[in-house]
């Protein structure tokens, strides 16, 4: 008498195959799925550190025009203004290489001399535009200014891109 076994435990080859190869591909989708998520996060964090420096800027530059009490110079990328309180005249702002720097003559810190930053070391400034807006008879002296801001990028990684322009004016109120 012969003895069959029917009742098989166990795996076969291809079964172990076909198992492996769907795991796999599920590891697959959730990697890059995680992937693609931190590119994501990565990209809106620069951006919004290119925006908030941007604004923050926009704002400081302003509150000294409109603090001012006269322009004493101003080329395209440089601006010197006159104000009422004696140690802090004048107060420049200027575009020294990839930054923007503000600086007065009675401080301490911020000295003309050794300004402080506007802008911090991971942006780069691309440009800073100051033209004059005043009417022929010199009765307002409006200010119009533009600043490009990119994302330092020494990798050169794509979402590590972000540029922001930003336009604004201001009108000397201190006359």
């Amino acid at each position: 008498m012969r003895m069959t076994l029917k009742n098989h435990k166990g795996m076969t080859l291809v079964e172990l195959i076909l198992y492996v190869a769907l795991f796999m591909i599920f590891i697959g989708g959730v990697v890059s799925i995680g992937v693609e998520l931190i590119t994501v996060r990565v990209k809106t964090r620069v951006g919004q550190n290119v925006v908030a420096s941007s604004r923050q800027v926009m704002k400081r530059i302003a509150y000294e025009i409109r603090n001012a009490s006269a322009i004493n110079s101003m080329t395209p990328q440089s601006i010197s203004l006159a104000t009422a309180d004696a140690t802090r005249n004048p107060v420049v702002i200027t575009k020294t290489g990839n930054k923007i720097t503000i600086g007065w003559t009675g401080g301490i810190t911020c000295a003309v001399a050794s300004p402080c930053d506007l802008t911090s070391s991971d942006l780069v400034v691309n440009q800073l535009n100051f033209v004059s807006m005043s009417d022929a008879g010199n009765k307002s002296a409006s200010i119009k200014y533009d600043l490009t801001i990119s994302n330092l990028n020494n990798g050169g990684r794509e979402e590590w891109n972000y540029t922001k322009t930003a336009i604004g004016s201001a009108e000397i109120r201190g006359k």
